[in-house]
């Protein structure tokens, strides 16, 4: 069927296509499609063309040609996309970049690439301020607000700054100065450390503390020599248990702390030596390596172990020792007695009374000068009678050793005697216990405390009182005076048992003994040598 023209307008209208065309008219928005039911802009062809009658403005995905009848093409915002634009005159970007024939101006603009090409050589008025990071090659740059001499001069601000090798006549740092590689401190002044100093690794190397405390963990080496005042203590050990010191007059070495011992070894032998530098020194003490030691007296020796035991070399003077020695040094009082020095504590008195024990040795070191030395059995002075059971150098004058090996059959009483000095001389008791004694130098009254004992004077006799002394008790008298003494016993009945008498009193010859016996307090017998 034909259809007329007016019929196809009507057509347009409704959207119809006429002989395979596509044509719409929107009436409702003015919308005008070509080759689209649908059109989205004033004129819109496909989905390539669009044109916007009311702004003025053509979109399309490409163009095609030179471009070179477009004018008056203006670029208020959005983006340009080409492969490439020719700009023949200027073009400015906003108000602070202006492209022009010459390059690029950016006055306060900012320029952004991934990077730049060329050389740089033109690249003037580069402020390091606008470089906010990156590193920028010492080669790229030819000055860094160099002065004339070719120095650093005018640093300023707060840059990071790293460089090869530093030297300047003077630093300030406020901040905290930090060293990575320091060979080398040569400080001409102090160098002040608030925090403290630490050298090596932590807990590797060594410390020393804000409070002045050094801590080294492995071998310290100090030059010549380590000087400490007096009284400052050099300390060993965790707690400082061992100290080393000298406290302005001596040396010392202490181990400070109960329960633990000192030990001094070494791996040959050891000396321990004197002087003063003046006389040289002398060794006290020498020790030898798995050997013996000897003690030495002015750089002689005196004493040393050896394999077999000990070694004495000249006098050795001992109180006593387990197996009954003792010993004495015999001294002089002038021509009329001898002194003793030893056990006993008899130096006090002259011509002491000597208590000596059965199976007990003896030594007496006479040096007492031109006094010889008897050990006899009767009180006859020097023309005495000599006792030599047991003893050795017997009569020996000065710088002899009398030994007196004890026996057991020895008489309870014995005398000790210069030979030269008949009034020099004294008494040796002698039992399985040492009878006790009382010695005066006045006139001695018995008392009841008396009873088993030795009394002795040396001038005024004795008194024997009664009621005193009771029945058993028995009191020995020794003369130890040159001459006769009295004893008055009127008080009480005393019977000689020499002739049987009853006597009131009695002399005691010079260096006798006699022994008073009671039957009761009132009543007693006498006895003994010298009695007249």
């Amino acid at each position: 069927m034909a259809i007329t023209n007016a019929t196809r307008v009507a057509d347009f209208g409704s959207g119809i296509g006429t002989e395979g065309a596509v044509l719409q008219v929107d009436n409702t928005n003015n919308r005008l499609g070509v080759g689209t039911t649908n059109p989205q802009a004033m004129l819109q062809v496909g989905t390539g063309v669009s044109v916007y009658g009311n702004s003025g403005i053509v979109s399309a995905t490409s163009f095609y040609g030179d471009g070179a009848n477009l004018t008056n093409v203006g670029m208020d915002t959005g983006v340009v996309v080409a492969d490439q634009i020719l700009v023949l005159g200027v073009t400015t970007v906003g108000s602070a970049v202006t492209i022009n024939s010459t390059g690029i101006d950016a006055v306060s603009g900012v320029i952004t690439a991934s990077s730049f090409v060329g050389g740089g050589a033109n690249i003037t008025a580069l402020s390091g301020t606008n470089i906010a990071s990156g590193t920028v090659a010492a080669a790229r740059v030819a000055t860094l607000n160099q002065n004339t001499s070719g120095t650093a001069g005018g640093l300023t601000g707060t840059p990071d700054i790293t460089v090869r090798n530093i030297t300047g006549v003077a630093a300030t740092f406020t901040g905290v100065l930090t060293y990575e590689d320091v060979t080398n401190v040569d400080s001409v002044g102090i160098v002040t450390a608030r925090g403290g100093f630490e050298i090596g690794a932590a807990g590797v190397g060594g410390t020393i503390t804000p409070q002045g405390n050094a801590i080294f963990v492995g071998v310290t080496t100090v030059g010549t020599g380590l000087t400490l005042a007096d009284n400052v203590r050099a300390k060993f050990g965790n707690s400082g248990d061992l100290a080393v010191y000298h406290n302005g007059s001596h040396g010392y070495v202490e181990n400070q702390v109960d329960g633990q011992d000192l030990y001094l070894t070494s791996t040959k032998d050891i000396y321990l030596k004197t002087g003063d530098g003046a006389t040289g020194t002398h060794t006290v003490l020498y020790a030898a390596d798995n050997a013996g030691i000897e003690l030495r007296y002015d750089n002689v020796k005196k004493f040393e172990t050896t394999i077999e035991g000990t070694i004495t070399t000249g006098i050795a003077t001992v109180t006593a020792i387990d197996g009954g020695i003792s010993a004495w040094v015999l001294g002089a009082n002038g021509t009329n007695h001898y002194t003793f020095t030893g056990p006993g504590n008899l130096s006090a008195t002259d011509d002491p009374q000597i208590e000596l024990q059965r199976g007990q040795t003896y030594v007496f070191r006479n040096r007492s000068g031109g006094h010889p030395f008897r050990i006899q059995s009767t009180v006859n002075g020097s023309t005495g009678t000599q006792y030599s059971t047991g003893v050795t150098n017997n009569d020996g004058g000065d710088g002899t050793d009398i030994t007196f090996d004890v026996p057991f059959d020895a008489p309870n009483i014995l005398y000790y005697q210069c030979t030269s000095h008949a009034n020099m001389g004294g008494v040796m008791l002698i039992g399985e216990r040492a009878i006790p004694a009382r010695d005066e130098t006045s006139q001695a009254t018995l008392v009841a405390d008396d009873a088993g004992k030795v009394i002795s004077t040396t001038t005024g006799g004795w008194v024997v009182p009664t009621g005193v002394l009771a029945a058993g008790d028995a009191v020995t008298l020794i003369n130890k005076s040159g001459s006769g003494q009295t004893i008055t016993c009127s008080a009480v009945t005393m019977y000689d048992s020499g002739d049987g008498s009853t006597v009131t009193s009695k002399t005691l010859g010079a260096r006798g003994v006699c022994t008073i016996w009671f039957e009761s307090d009132s009543v007693a017998y006498i006895s003994g040598a010298g009695l007249s």
